[in-house]
């Protein structure tokens, strides 16, 4: 098993992978003695030449995202080249991805500002939510005194029907019915 510390970095983000781990076994051993010499840099030197060609491509979210994809790629160029030497490539494995510390901070000030709008739209549809349900009330309690106040007229129609009524058939006075007329508005 080969694990290194890298220290790649991203022209566009300051990457760094900080591990990289690789497991390989020897398969013919004759190749893997005598066809070459230091096989941790080689390796090491595959792995950088790959990561190299593709990180780049990517900007730093997706580089995150396609961290299995990279070392997929990785593992795959690395057999192609180590099986001529006598080795297989058991599994490749890009152990952690550290951003540079300002990227850190850029990255969780996104994070947070992302997390400032959620809540504030949260909040604007709670205070939607109250100013409808305060509207609703008013409509209700506006309806509610509309009926009262057609109760009332009504109470005053029909008390008037009835005085009108009374009125007639005791043979009330012209007068005395004229002067109710004028208190009532």
């Amino acid at each position: 098993m080969f694990t290194e510390p890298s220290s790649l970095q991203e022209h566009k983000q300051l990457l760094q992978l900080t591990w990289i781990s690789v497991d390989y076994v020897q398969i013919i051993a004759t190749d893997a003695f005598y066809k070459l010499s230091n096989t941790r840099s080689q390796i090491q030197a595959y792995v950088f030449d790959v990561i190299r060609a593709s990180v780049p491509k990517l900007n730093l979210d997706d580089v995150f995202e396609q961290k299995n994809q990279i070392a997929k790629a990785v593992e795959d160029e690395l057999e192609k080249a180590m099986s001529a030497y006598g080795y297989e490539i058991v599994q490749t494995l890009i152990v952690d991805i550290e951003p540079d510390e300002h990227v850190k901070r850029a990255m969780n000030e996104i994070n947070a500002a992302a997390r400032m709008r959620v809540a504030a739209n949260e909040k604007a549809e709670a205070e939607k939510i109250v100013q409808i349900k305060r509207a609703e009330g008013d409509a209700e309690a506006n309806y509610l005194a509309g009926l009262g106040v057609a109760r009332q007229r009504q109470a005053i129609v029909d008390g008037l029907r009835d005085s009108v009524q009374v009125m007639s058939q005791e043979q009330v006075s012209w007068t005395w019915y004229s002067s109710l007329n004028i208190l009532t508005p």
